[in-house]
This record gives structure tokens, C-alpha cells and sequence, in this order.
């Protein structure tokens, strides 16, 4: 387990992800933590590899994370057709189930590929798409339909990409400016999906 790995949270654990070997995972609330590992899937795990140049390009081309309440793993094969491969982690935490495999070549042909293409994002909200970086452009990926969803330019093209998922109200809400008096009321109306439908006040303190 390299020192730089990233950190998922799920369920009620934190994951420490190796992208050459598996993840470990603890309860970081428990009394007595106790660890757990899970191995990559099947044919992914990788030799006892060392160096930090080499575990941050792996990065690039392998990534875990949540989606749909479960954790999954997608992975970039080296070579063309550059297969796109997304895993399942059991509700068990045991076993991984592969659930999409997509040739990336035969869903992009707008351009020459100049490298492999990398992982952005992995969508929280939808297990069956991915987002990938091709030189400077990000491209959504639906593996379901086998099909790019769409496309933006990046300023900056790098990764990983950290997708967020906002709350429903904050597009309704107001975001405090320079010429707001120091107490301002913000009114909004409560999302559909709230039990209580009513108009909420929010006192807003600005700090000078």
C-alpha cells in the first residue's frame, strides 16, 4: 500500500485504494477497527511493483469509487482497442461482478488518438457511465448503450477528475456578494422532494 493512495469513502468505512493490488478498508468510528482487504478483480491485480511514477500513471488508467451505493472498479486496457471494463463490488464485499466491457475505438472515431484515453470520473449517480480524458477533452461514456454521451474541452487537462454532487436547493439559493448588507434573509422554497413543503428562512451572517 503506497502512501499517496487515494481515500474513498463508503458505507460506513474509509477504503485505501492500491490500484496495482486492492483496497483495504475501516471503520474510523469503531471502538475496535478492524481492517479489511479486498483484491482487484480477477486478472487485474498486478506483480509487487515499486515507485510513485509508476503508481501515479496506473492512477490514469484504473480507478474504485461509489456509484448507485455500491463500490466499483473501471479499468483501461494498454493496448487498442483500449477496453473499457467496469466491475461490481458484491453486496458481501467478497467478490467483484464484471458488468460492462466497451472498445473505446469502436465508440470514438472523431479524431486520431493520440494516447490511451484516461479515467476522469466515475458518476455517482449513474453506475453505467464513465468519464474519460482524450488529450483535452473529457467525454462521457454510457457502457450500457455502448455510446459517448458528450464532450467538453478542458482548460487544463489532467486527472482525476473529482465529480460532486450538489444538494437540490443550492441552485434556488443566492450566494452571498460583497454589496449584501452584514444580515441578509435569503428566502427559498423547499424542494419537491422534502417532507415538509414550506418556505424556509435562512439567516446569512457575512464575515467581514
Amino acid at each position: 500500500m503506497h502512501i499517496d493512495s487515494a481515500v474513498v469513502p463508503f458505507g460506513d468505512r474509509l477504503w485505501w485504494i492500491d490500484e496495482s493490488w486492492g483496497a483495504i478498508s475501516v471503520d474510523p468510528l469503531s471502538e475496535r477497527p478492524e481492517l479489511r482487504f479486498i483484491p482487484l478483480p480477477r486478472g487485474s491485480v498486478l506483480p509487487d511493483l515499486e515507485g510513485v511514477v509508476f503508481m501515479r500513471k496506473l492512477q490514469r488508467y484504473r480507478r474504485m469509487g461509489e456509484s448507485e451505493g455500491k463500490m466499483r472498479y473501471i479499468e483501461v486496457s494498454k493496448k487498442k482497442p483500449y477496453v473499457v471494463s467496469s466491475f461490481s463490488l458484491d453486496d458481501g464485499g467478497s467478490s467483484w461482478t464484471l458488468d460492462h466491457e466497451v472498445a473505446f475505438t469502436t465508440i470514438w472515431d472523431d479524431e486520431p488518438l493520440k494516447e490511451m484515453p484516461a479515467i476522469g470520473a466515475i458518476d455517482p449517480l449513474n453506475s453505467h457511465v464513465v468519464y474519460l480524458v482524450c488529450g483535452n477533452q473529457l467525454l462521457g461514456v454510457d457502457m450500457e448503450k455502448e455510446k459517448i454521451t458528450g464532450s467538453s474541452r478542458l482548460a487544463i487537462p489532467s486527472v482525476p477528475i473529482l465529480p460532486c454532487v450538489l444538494p437540490t436547493w443550492l441552485e434556488s439559493s443566492q450566494i452571498p456578494s460583497a454589496d449584501w448588507s452584514k444580515k441578509t434573509a435569503v428566502k427559498r422554497e423547499a424542494s419537491p422532494d422534502m417532507v415538509k413543503k414550506e418556505t424556509l428562512r435562512v439567516e446569512v451572517e457575512l464575515m467581514k
